[in-house]
């Protein structure tokens, strides 16, 4: 089983995800048509006995409506997009590579990250929560990420960069969060406490 949230429609060679990339087969794929395809709603991808025992079993299933036509095409035309336009994958790919490296050069721990999901790991929910607020308030909005989503002490700002932003503007992101984590270091050292490093 793997849930692909992220990595369908931008992942592998042909954007198919995680599954297509690692060059395996899986006997679900669950994704969702939100994120790359632009849409709303989710899928799984299995074979037609395990579609009707969830179809009979799954209680939140049972209880919900089809996708409205409008969705639905919306989701189509994603797909479409996705196949017609592998550029936009290898944008998409290319600003993360450059978000991750150029982070890393401002001295934040982007873990083990190595998709167009980019993390700042800062190790504090406080921290971490006023950073997004200030980045938020300058025009930029990187999600702030903290217990129970992540577990403790991995606290982070999570970065999702899009194919139609430029390497300028990514540039111009890193330096807004290095410019927050030196004010951040200097008011708590103004203030007699010890600033985890981000």
């Amino acid at each position: 089983i793997v849930d692909d949230a992220h990595g369908v429609g931008v992942l592998g060679p042909q954007g198919r995800g995680a599954v297509e990339l690692a060059g395996v087969e899986a006997d679900l794929v669950i994704g969702n048509l939100a994120k790359a395809f632009g849409s709303f709603g989710a899928y799984v991808a299995c074979s037609a006995s395990v579609r009707e025992l969830l179809v009979n079993t799954a209680r939140a299933f049972i209880f919900t409506c089809a996708l409205p036509p409008a969705l639905s095409a919306a989701a189509l035309a994603g797909v479409e997009l996705v196949r017609a336009e592998p550029e936009r994958r290898a944008a998409l790919l290319s600003r993360a590579d450059q978000l991750r490296r150029e982070l890393g050069q401002a001295g934040f721990d982007t873990g083990a990250s190595g998709t167009h999901i980019v993390p700042a790991i800062v190790g504090d929910p406080r921290q971490t929560m006023a950073l997004c607020a200030r980045a938020l308030e300058r025009g930029v909005y990187a999600q702030g990420i903290r217990y129970p989503a992540v577990p403790r002490g991995t606290e982070r700002i999570r970065f999702t960069p899009m194919c139609s932003h430029t390497p300028a503007e990514i540039t111009q992101v890193v330096d807004l969060f290095a410019d927050l984590q030196r004010a951040a270091g200097a008011k708590s050292a103004r203030a007699g406490a010890v600033c985890a490093p981000l």
